[in-house]
Parts: structure tokens; sequence; C-alpha cells
């Protein structure tokens, strides 16, 4: 829950769909918010890599050189991530004095802000699109502790599904500002699920 939560403090505002001006939707989040967000944040950071470990070891039961390349690329895409999240607070600085500075120094500030951390969505479309690719072919090629069915629910896939919530932007508006996390949510939970039921299965 505290995954969500960091996140969804950082991002959400009533408006955050109503981004018709570069992330002026930042400028509907309280400063309380981006502070609460912004620690829950780094405090739950070594969560991840607990998490992004028990995927690799669900995906290595055959000892397969491809799910230390699958979890190599899960910590290359979260580094990306977190870089990006990391620098929200800075954005949202920008974007709340943005009425008192100079334009001639704002849209510097802002493009230069875009070229350098928005790079980052970037590169973790790419990281996310090979993790994605990976987890298809390690599951229904090898054995794992997934039955083949969990290639269904690789990242990619569920980033798409996340985005196309907008269509009803009662559902999207909670959903899109914590894409990554629900992402994980849905992995990790199906995960255990898978876990358990192999557990059960051989006790």
């Amino acid at each position: 829950m505290l995954a969500w939560l960091w996140e969804f403090l950082l991002h959400y505002s009533s408006n955050v769909l109503n981004n018709g001006e570069l992330y002026w939707f930042l400028s509907y989040v309280s400063v309380n918010n981006l502070f609460v967000g912004h620690f829950l944040a780094v405090a739950w950071i070594p969560f991840y890599f607990i998490w992004y470990f028990h995927l690799y070891k669900m995906l290595n039961r055959e000892k397969i050189i491809l799910s230390k390349v699958f979890f190599t690329f899960w910590i290359l895409s979260f580094i990306a991530w977190w870089i990006w999240l990391s620098s929200r607070w800075f954005l949202w600085t920008i974007v709340h004095y943005k009425d008192v500075m100079n334009p001639e120094i704002y849209e510097p500030i802002i493009y230069t802000y875009t070229f350098l951390l928005e790079s980052m969505v970037q590169a973790l479309r790419f990281f996310i699109s090979i993790v994605s690719v990976l987890w298809i072919y390690i599951i229904l090629k090898n054995k794992t502790y997934y039955p083949k069915w969990m290639s269904i629910f690789n990242p990619l896939s569920l980033l798409v599904l996340t985005f196309w919530t907008l269509v009803i932007p009662t559902i999207g508006k909670y959903l899109v500002p914590i894409a990554m996390n629900f992402v994980h949510l849905i992995i990790f939970t199906l995960s255990l699920i898978c876990l358990s039921n192999f557990i059960k299965k051989w006790e």
C-alpha cells in the first residue's frame, strides 16, 4: 500500500488530467503531499530490490542465464524510473514559482529539465520492453515457478492496460499517476499467489 501512496502523493490532484500546459498538473499538488511522498519513496527503495530478487528467483528454477539478464534489466529500469521520480520535487518547485519568474528564465529551466530528466522515461520504456520480452520468453520456453499464463502479465502489457484506463477518466485519473506502482502491484501479487500455489502443491 505504501508503494502506491508515495507516488500518488507526488502526482495526484483533482486536476491531474488537466495538463494543457507543460507539467501544470503539479501546481495543484500541495507541499505537504510533496514532502511526505518524497520521503516515503526514499524509505521504500530497498523493498523494490527485494521484490525484483523474488521475481528473479521465481524465473531461475532451471538456473538459466536469461533470468540473470532479466534481473539486470529490471534493476536498470528501476534506476531510470527512480532518477525520474526523485526529480519531481525539483519540477514541483519550478512549476510553483512560475508566476514569479521571468519567462526568459523559466522556459530554459523547464525545457532543460524536460530534455535531461524526461529522457529517463524513454530509457525506462526501453528497459521495460526488454524485461517484458524476457519475461514472456523465459516463462514460455523454460521451466519456472510460474504457470504459462503468467507470461500475459508482463510489465509492458500492464503499462499499456493502465494507460488505456484513461478512456474512463474517473478510473484513469487514479491509476495513471501511479502507473509503474500499479504494474508492480499486479505482478508481485500474482507472483506471490503462484509461489503459494507451488508450495501447496508439494506439501
